[in-house]
C-alpha cells in the first residue's frame, strides 16, 4: 500500500506542478500551497510535506488539520494538496 500511495502522490504532485505552470501561470509571489490532513499516518505525512517543499521551492506552504466532522467521513491518514491565490490587502 505504501508503494501505491507513493506513486499516486508523485503523480498528483506532477499534475499540480503542471497546473501551476500552465493553468494558473502561478508564481510563489502570487500563489500559496496548502496541505489539509487527518491524523492517522503522521510518518507518511511528514515525508509528503518534505516532498512537496522540495517539489515546489519558494511557495508558502500552509499545513492544517481537517475538522473532526470532515475526518469522520474520509477517515484517518487522509490528506490533500491545494493551491490558492494569496490574499492581497
Amino acid at each position: 500500500i505504501t508503494l501505491v500511495n507513493s506513486v499516486m502522490n508523485i503523480y498528483k504532485s506532477l499534475k499540480m506542478k503542471k497546473d501551476l505552470e500552465s493553468r494558473f501561470h502561478a508564481t510563489p509571489e502570487e500563489y500559496q500551497l496548502a496541505i489539509a490532513y487527518t491524523k492517522g499516518n503522521e510518518e507518511f505525512l511528514e515525508r509528503y510535506i518534505e516532498d512537496v517543499k522540495a517539489s515546489f521551492p519558494g511557495y508558502e506552504l500552509n499545513i492544517q488539520p481537517l475538522s473532526l466532522s470532515v475526518a469522520c467521513h474520509i477517515g484517518g491518514g487522509s490528506f490533500a494538496l491545494a493551491v490558492a491565490h494569496k490574499y492581497k490587502k
